[in-house]
């Protein structure tokens, strides 16, 4: 095999999305494979508690939803390893199965020459959350750029993970439960110290929940209803002294970021999103994930 294949996420249930993922791959061209999703719901209260034993960070939450879905990505690397090493493989592509990807994106695919040679992981996709990201830049594709990612960028819709890390994801979450993307971009977690994180900009990927006109008959995602419901439920208590103390938290973390900033001589900004061919889809930027 000399292209990278592709592992997307899907549960059985969802019949609608996976169709439409397939026909996605099909008119883009990569080898996909699905794997079936963790449906959280469906897994005992005494399992819930043994993963929520493992956790060590975040401090929302994890509900039935957001410890299928990190159980479904862990099925995926896992999956993709031993595929990757049965076709001697160096990188696979991990996706959500309402992942949106950008027309010219096909090239990305095909081989790994635009890969720098030192790294472990690459971001495709954009939550429109400001981030810390390299000023060094070099050339990936069709225009877009690939940066060294430096600080938290949430989501874990779609990135490309190399063998090697493949591996070290397994093994750190081996006793570890914590949302996917803290696991796989938060600084305190462990991997992204040790890896070169790279962001694809303008991001080629983006989710179905930031788009104005969503795919058809795709049902509302289980996972970001959860985390909605979340963060509703913890607007309430406190509120007025939250938004009290709000302009001073928010003086405190522009201070931060900018001495981050001048620290690591980065910059502080949205990822972009752009499909390269005909008119992007109309996407919301407002809509964000926690």
């Amino acid at each position: 095999m000399t292209g990278i294949p592709v592992f997307y996420i899907n549960l059985k249930v969802s019949a609608a999305r996976r169709m439409w993922f397939e026909e996605q791959m099909r008119t883009l061209g990569p080898e996909s494979h699905r794997v079936e999703a963790v449906d959280g719901h469906a897994i005992s209260p005494a399992s819930l508690g043994a993963q929520r034993t493992k956790r060590r960070y975040t401090k929302f939450p994890m509900g039935p939803a957001e410890i299928g879905c990190f159980l479904s990505h862990r099925r995926a690397w896992s999956r993709a390893l031993a595929a990757t090493d049965e076709w001697g493989a160096p990188w696979a592509f991990i996706a959500e199965d309402d992942l949106h990807l950008s027309q010219d994106c096909k090239v990305f695919f095909e081989g790994v020459g635009w890969i720098p040679a030192d790294a472990h992981m690459i971001k495709a996709e954009t939550t429109f959350r400001k981030c810390h990201c390299s000023r060094w830049s070099g050339p990936a594709h069709g225009g877009r750029t690939l940066v060294r990612l430096m600080s938290l960028h949430g989501g874990s819709g779609g990135y490309f993970l190399s063998r090697q890390a493949l591996r070290d994801a397994l093994d750190a979450t081996e006793n570890l439960c914590e949302p996917v993307d803290y696991i796989l971009f938060n600084p305190e977690l462990g991997l992204f110290p040790r890896w070169a994180v790279y962001q694809i900009t303008p991001a080629f990927a983006l989710q179905d929940l930031f788009f104005e006109n969503t795919a058809p008959g795709f049902e509302k995602s289980i996972l970001q209803g959860e985390r909605d419901e979340h963060k509703k439920n913890t607007r309430g208590p406190h509120r007025c002294l939250r938004e009290i103390i709000r302009p001073f938290r928010q003086l405190r973390d522009s201070l931060r970021q900018r001495f981050f900033a001048r620290c690591h001589n980065t910059i502080f900004r949205s990822v972009p999103y752009q499909d390269k061919v005909g008119t992007s889809p109309l996407y919301n930027k407002k809509r964000r994930f926690l």
